[in-house]
């Protein structure tokens, strides 16, 4: 293990909190969930329902955290403040938190129908009122800006999928993979294999980016993307063991729907897009030499390091590790280069515990350290990263 494995979680959810303002404290809510428990958060009762009762053991301190921050009065379930006040896929963020009120409610044996309503409604907004990008009509990044930005691939889509499962909808999954698609086609892959979108807001105008920047393929949109669609996988794939289980209870055998064989494709493509992107982000062409973290714009290798896209990609890579099976036998390679993400950011954060690091990072940096750390805790990954650490 690192040297810097030895700072306190607590130093990194005091600086996730202390950074965030209230349009992000969702985001925030989300990786203490991952933190605490990584498999029940993202794959849970989506894909392990045995792991339901471990909701009323790890929820506390993320539930706690978000419900200050839920404005019941707000669409777009929280305060228009901070520094993004017209970005809904951040404000949706705080989505999930609420339907785990919800889950965690039922577990109790209370009412959860005050949470169910919230989370109804902005899905509701979502589907109808949202503004939509001009180009594919998708649901847009922005309430007042019609674009789409990578990010929203991890910030909306999840919650639209996880909505399907709560309110046993299958029609709202549905309608994830199909907003999954057209966020694709606008943000569309370039030569090498990224998502690329143009790097400020201002280029998104119908007519043309003023300002002249080009569409860029940043780490950061890519690795919140990746782990946006592993996201949506884990709840596929509980969407599709469902459909299977209760068409074998069904009387009489029928034929699958469209809709079951749609998503039969879209895990299939699904799991074709998240390959394509992860044999970039773990090419070492894209990685920093001197510090091991992946580099801001994944085309120029003289652009920064981006330490919040270095963690996101190994906690994403670990995560995909546990949810798909057949991937096992090609993952070695994969899980070593998420363990140099994982100690090139763990270097990163002793120095920056030590007072070693100039300059004062966002939230998100720490978001996705927490979110590495937790996917690293699950005991089905022990097995994996003893071995490749002794290799």
């Amino acid at each position: 293990m690192p040297p810097n494995s030895r700072i306190n979680d607590n130093y990194l959810v005091e600086k996730a909190t202390m950074l965030a303002t209230a349009d992000e404290c969702g985001l925030v809510a989300q990786a203490l969930l991952e933190f605490d428990s990584s498999e029940s958060f993202i794959f849970g009762w989506l894909a392990f329902p045995e792991s339901q009762h471990f909701y009323l053991d790890c929820q506390t301190r993320a539930l706690l955290y978000a419900k200050p921050h839920i404005d019941v009065l707000q669409e777009t379930l929280c305060a228009r403040e901070g520094k993004s006040p017209h970005c809904m896929a951040l404000r949706t963020a705080m989505g999930i938190p609420i339907l785990l009120m919800g889950f965690a409610a039922y577990c109790r044996g209370e009412d959860p129908g005050v949470w169910e309503s919230l989370a109804r409604r902005h899905f509701d907004y979502l589907m109808v009122k949202a503004p939509r990008s001009i180009k594919t009509a998708a649901i847009s990044s922005s309430e007042i800006d019609k674009w789409i930005t990578a990010d929203s691939l991890f910030l909306i889509l999840p919650f639209m999928a996880w909505c399907g499962l709560w309110f046993n909808d299958f029609n709202a999954v549905d309608d994830a993979v199909y907003t999954r698609r057209t966020y694709m086609k606008e943000l569309q892959f370039d030569a090498g294999g990224l998502l690329v979108n143009y790097t400020c807001s201002r280029c998104h105008a119908p007519e043309g980016p003023p300002c002249g920047c080009l569409r860029r393929p940043t780490s950061i949109g890519n690795s919140l993307a990746l782990a946006g669609m592993v996201r949506l996988l884990g709840t596929l794939l509980r969407t599709i063991q469902i459909a299977t289980e209760d068409q074998e209870n069904e009387a009489k055998p029928r034929a699958p729907s469209a809709e079951e064989i749609a998503r039969e494709t879209e895990v299939s493509d699904l799991l074709s897009d998240i390959r394509q992107i992860l044999s970039v982000l773990t090419r070492g062409d894209v990685i920093d030499e001197e510090t091991g973290l992946i580099h801001s714009l994944l085309d120029d290798p003289t652009s920064p390091v981006d330490v919040a896209a270095s963690a996101l990609v190994a906690a994403t890579i670990y995560n995909f590790f546990m949810l798909v099976s057949d991937w096992r036998a090609e993952s070695h390679g994969r899980i070593l280069r998420a363990n140099v993400h994982y100690d090139a950011v763990m270097k990163w954060v002793d120095d920056d515990a030590n007072g070693r690091q100039t300059g004062e990072p966002n939230f998100l940096v720490y978001c996705c350290i927490l979110m590495m750390l937790g996917a690293r805790r699950n005991p089905r990954l022990s097995e994996a990263l003893e071995m490749s650490r002794s290799t």
